[in-house]
């Protein structure tokens, strides 16, 4: 398996599920670019974990077989808050509006088959 370089969440998160699970991973080796992630998965026979989007977008036109995780799943949460001492302002609606747009566009191309 080759995998983002650490620290990284989504790594995080795949190896506490796989100690969850009594799994024992075998990265053969970590990078930080995607290129060269997708080519040791196209070219070494390797395989990664990438959220849903980016296996979407990235690898379905590359000739790749992906599948989905399901037991156990992972999931990632983010927050955006805002305080009363922090309230928010024109450039924090900004981002609110566009994680709104890539939340809607995530759950939509989820649920579309």
């Amino acid at each position: 398996m080759v995998i983002a370089m650490r620290p990284n969440t989504l790594v995080t998160a795949l190896d506490a599920a796989a100690r969850r699970q009594r799994v024992s991973l075998n990265f053969a080796f970590e990078s930080d670019s995607e290129s060269i992630i997708m080519d040791g998965v196209a070219r070494a026979g390797l395989c990664t974990v990438v959220p849903k989007h980016v296996a979407i977008r990235d690898y379905a036109s590359a000739s790749l077989r992906w599948s989905l995780l399901m037991e156990p799943s992972i999931e990632q949460v983010t927050w955006l808050g805002v305080t009363a001492a922090r309230p928010a302002n024109p450039s924090s609606r900004a981002v609110e509006r566009v994680l709104r747009a890539i939340v809607q566009q995530l759950f939509h191309d989820s649920v579309s088959p």
